[in-house]
């Protein structure tokens, strides 16, 4: 091997100086300017920097890397070899046991809590390791990795207060359930209106804007009351129609009506000594309702138990009306009133956009404005909204309550590695594995698929009786629970498929 004097005089002059030098054009130079590193003589990197033009910086950090590594070679692509605290099927275990036994029973679960879960696994793994330090703790790092490789994210948390969970509550949420599903396959859709208030602000409570990091509190001066609100009390069909809106005024005269709500026809004005829905509004709104349907027949009502809704005074007008009222169970009524759950948001969404456009151009607001635009954005409110938000209702919690990555498989690490094509077909073989099976052992999916002639519509009611007239079903306990399970994994097959379709009042299945 030739000496560093040596190899120093037989250094070419091959880089011009510049910002950057590609080090792996220079393969030759590279080697040997390794090797005069290794000698470690004085000066030698003065020298090979005159030489070159190699960066001096580069040189100094080659030999930091040729001390840790000898057999260092800055143009052979290092090979990093990530360390994993568990193995894949450690990790999906683990994955599994979070999702099973904390996610889906409603707990409360944070980062906090995986990095107490994932610890104590570790320290567990290492327990028999005579050197390990058990004052070990998974990083916040390992965290972010562990929920991005196995589809779990950390969302803001909404506290939504529910009911005490008894025998009587529970019992009152499943006939509500079955009301409903019975409701939707005996009744036209027509006859079948969901009426709810909601409160309007000028200003709107979640306004984001920019400004410079580190401002605590950063506000926007206007002119008008920013505090102001109007009630506005809405009703749509199951068939999709829109009544008109009923607008609610605070005070005690109707000059109120001008100076609140303006000109808002066709829809409707009303007053109340505290601008809310009172007893006396919503007779006014009720009768308005009758008022669209030109025979007697009986119109039903889903509402919440707003003392205005749930009084005997109501309760007598609606029944001198025909209008017969079907109240939802207290605390549900995010899950079960159609405008609570899907119209109201696209409303208010529209009326947010309006405000931020009117605060640019230095506008004042009034409650007039906040009726127009309320007005506009139900106009905008296409039919198969309305349409969709009454499907959420009926079939939401019985049919659309099975969610694809409820599979164990969405949360393993080789499912995130998987191509959106794989990730389907693994969602959907999983599915169908876990469809349950008659006492012949063929799947309870394959008998309800049978039951269906093309195109035909059938209700549930129908699907079962085929059910159990030709499956195996004798001995097996809570057939119809199996029956109702095997209809939701066959709806998850079909949002899988992207041909999902529901057909309302009852139930179709085109597979």
């Amino acid at each position: 091997m030739l000496s560093s004097r040596l190899l120093l005089n037989s250094l070419p002059q091959c880089i011009k100086r510049g910002p950057y030098i590609n080090y792996s054009k220079y393969p030759e130079t590279v080697t040997k300017v390794i090797q005069i590193l290794k000698d470690g003589i004085p000066g030698d990197v003065d020298k090979i920097v005159s030489k070159t033009g190699f960066k001096r910086r580069t040189l100094y950090n080659w030999n930091k890397m040729l001390k840790l590594h000898p057999n260092f070679n800055p143009i052979v692509k290092q090979i990093r070899i990530k360390s994993r605290i568990f193995t894949e099927e450690e990790e999906d275990s683990i994955a599994n046991f979070i999702w099973s036994q904390k996610i889906t029973k409603g707990e409360c679960f944070t980062d906090e809590d995986a990095v107490e879960i994932l610890t104590d696994a570790f320290l567990d793994k290492h327990y028999d390791d005579e050197d390990f330090d058990f004052t070990y703790v998974v990083s916040n790092g390992y965290i972010y990795d562990f929920k991005l490789r196995h589809n779990f994210v950390s969302k803001l948390c909404h506290l939504k207060r529910r009911p005490i969970q008894d025998s009587n509550n529970s019992t009152f949420i499943d006939n509500f359930i079955d009301e409903m599903q019975v409701l939707f396959d005996t009744v036209p859709n027509e006859r079948i209106v969901n009426v709810d208030e909601t409160a309007i602000f000028v200003s709107p409570k979640q306004l984001k804007i920019w400004h410079s990091k580190g401002v605590d509190d950063v506000s926007l001066p206007v002119t008008f009351n920013e505090k102001q609100r109007m009630t506005a009390v809405c009703a749509i069909a199951a068939d999709g129609f829109k009544f008109p809106i009923q607008f609610i005024a605070k005070g005690k005269t109707e000059e109120v009506l001008e100076t609140q709500i303006g000109d808002v026809d066709p829809h409707l004005r009303a007053f109340s000594e505290k601008g809310w829905t009172d007893i006396n509004t919503f007779y006014q709104y009720l009768n308005h309702i009758r008022s669209h349907f030109e025979d007697n027949d009986e119109i039903h009502l889903i509402l919440d138990l707003y003392k205005a809704h749930n009084n005997d005074e109501i309760k007598e007008a609606a029944e001198e009306l025909g209008i017969v009222l079907h109240f939802i169970p207290a605390g549900f009524t995010d899950k079960f009133q159609p405008l609570d759950a899907r119209i109201f948001a696209i409303v208010k969404a529209y009326i947010r956009h309006m405000v931020r456009e009117c605060l640019k151009e230095g506008k004042n607001l009034t409650k007039i404005d906040v009726c127009e635009w309320m007005s506009r954005a139900w106009e905008k409110l296409e039919t198969s909204m309305v349409q969709e938000a009454f499907d959420y209702l009926v079939l939401g919690e019985k049919w659309e309550g099975y969610d694809c990555f409820d599979c164990q498989i969405a949360h393993t690490c080789r499912f995130a590695r998987a191509t959106p094509k794989e990730k389907k077909l693994m969602l959907y073989d999983e599915i169908q594995e876990g469809s349950f099976k008659d006492n012949n052992g063929i799947s309870l999916s394959d008998f309800i698929l049978e039951s269906f002639d093309g195109n035909e519509i059938l209700t549930v009611d129908q699907i079962k009786d085929y059910v159990t007239s030709n499956a195996s079903v004798d001995g097996i306990d809570n057939i119809d629970a199996r029956i109702n399970d095997s209809i939701r994994r066959l709806v998850a097959i079909k949002i899988l498929n992207k041909n999902y379709k529901v057909a309302t009042p009852t139930f179709k299945l085109t597979i």
